[in-house]
């Protein structure tokens, strides 16, 4: 019995697929990685930005605190992945402003 590996490792950086694909390139760390049930499981840590009320419960002298969510391979892709994702979305913001250009102009 073989198990296969993960596609990407702890301390990688990679790109949300959704998020590229609407133009946001915003890359983020892989911090764990766990199996459950044949699927890769990995952990981004994201730093939250909180409230400035006294009775926030993170981090006092910065006012943030760390939200750990997990994600499959399949909502990652690599940098390279992530840039042609955004330049086709890209491409349609532009071909409608075109659109408005020539209708109007």
């Amino acid at each position: 019995m073989t198990i296969d590996t993960p596609l990407y490792d702890v301390g990688d950086s990679v790109y949300l697929r959704e998020s590229a694909a609407m133009g946001f390139l915003e890359g983020v760390i892989i911090s764990g990685i766990t199996r459950n049930r044949g699927v890769w499981s990995y952990a981004v840590t994201m730093t939250q930005a909180g409230a400035t009320a006294p009775g926030y419960y993170g981090d006092r002298a910065s006012l943030t605190s760390n939200k750990t969510l997990y994600f499959t391979e399949s909502e990652f892709v690599s940098k390279c992945d992530a840039l042609s994702l955004a330049k086709a979305n890209l491409q349609i913001q532009l071909d409608k402003i075109q659109a408005q250009i020539d209708s109007v102009c």
